[in-house]
């Protein structure tokens, strides 16, 4: 991962063959369809057996899919605590979910709790969701790969206007999420999932980022300049039509648009080119880039009228998506437009009917 991405600001993931010294150890507990022993656990995790028997006979223990039981100070294999995860089962007809949004909601369930007890370095023992009783079938890659993207989705953050008194403040850790096995070839496809899930978060976390920011910091111009370091971060090629290219390709809807607006419109152009870009396939990608949509001169009921910012979400999207296909190395030729503008009412806007 690229060290200037926000992923990286939080989360690091990896993969080990024996457990690492950390705060917490997570393990899987599976109902066992059985009065007695009510819950079902890998085999070779022994060393946590009497401590989950323990919290079973007190009635601390459930198996239902997303519960989190947190044991402080257990010291077992190199970790403070243990919080034990139920993965419940899979439900039948509309209700059903899959194997990997299953463990996609037990990663966010994971990371959901672990945040609440301001835990920083986490061990999963991921082998222990994939017992047959948990009736989890995905394959050691796609499990790998489901549980990451839903606990960094969960974990993700976005901060970076908080109020902080830096002299009281220290600055916070990523959060060490490591994957442990002892198996040679699941650890192989552990890290592959943690590849996939790692290029599938910067894509989100991209898109999370734009659609986050006010937009008196995200106005048309800035969002041109992210595109361009986006691009570079990401070995894309970023392409801005500025105003006077605008107006010489003759884009009027797009300049009529921010017109109105102390902050000019713009139109990026981002392209993702595979190695062997002559033969792929090429897609396109279109988003919208109004980064404040008030109406212009037919303004808007006041009524959640900060929500407009969100205006340019589908740009967000569109340049996540490529970011992600870029980290991924999709075998696809891209083109991602955006257009973007920003919308107000002055003596300069816009007027219904006007010819553009």
């Amino acid at each position: 991962m690229k060290q200037d991405v926000s992923v990286s600001n939080f989360l690091n993931i990896s993969v080990k063959r024996s457990p690492q010294k950390n705060q917490v150890a997570v393990v899987a507990v599976a109902p066992s369809g059985k009065k007695k022993p009510n819950f079902a656990l890998r085999k070779d995790l022994k060393e946590f057996k009497a401590l989950v028997e323990q919290l079973s006979t007190v009635g601390e223990l459930s198996t239902s899919a997303g519960s989190c039981c947190l044991v402080r100070f257990a010291g077992i294999k190199g970790s403070e605590h243990v919080l034990t995860v139920g993965t419940g089962v899979e439900k039948a007809g509309v209700n059903a979910l899959g194997s990997n949004e299953r463990l996609r909601r037990l990663g966010a369930s994971v990371a959901n709790k672990l945040a609440a007890e301001r835990v920083r370095t986490v061990t999963v023992h991921l082998d222990s969701f994939l017992i047959s009783e948990s009736k989890l079938d995905s394959s050691a890659e796609e499990a790998a790969y489901a549980f990451a993207e839903g606990f960094g989705l969960a974990a993700y953050r976005f901060d970076k206007y908080f109020s902080k008194d830096e002299s009281k403040t220290k600055k916070q850790e990523p959060i060490e999420l490591v994957f442990t096995t002892t198996l040679e070839n699941k650890a192989k496809a552990f890290q592959e999932g943690v590849e996939r899930a790692q290029a599938m978060l910067a894509g989100a976390f991209t898109c999370r980022d734009l659609g986050n920011e006010p937009s008196n910091e995200l106005h048309p111009t800035e969002f041109a300049a992210r595109a361009k370091k986006i691009a570079t971060t990401y070995g894309l090629k970023c392409t801005v039509l500025d105003e006077a290219a605008l107006a010489k390709e003759k884009m009027g809807l797009l300049i009529g648009v921010g017109q109105g607006s102390t902050n000019p419109p713009r139109l990026v152009v981002l392209e993702y080119n595979p190695p062997k870009a002559k033969k792929a396939k090429t897609i396109a990608f279109v988003g919208k880039g109004i980064t404040f949509d008030s109406g212009g001169i037919s303004i808007k009921p006041s009524t959640k009228m900060e929500d407009m910012k969100h205006d340019m979400c589908g740009a967000a999207a569109v340049v996540g998506a490529t970011v992600a296909a870029a980290e991924l190395q999709l075998p696809v030729r891209i083109i991602t437009i955006v257009a973007s503008a920003e919308n107000m009412p002055s003596g300069n806007a816009i007027c219904p009917g006007n010819i553009l």
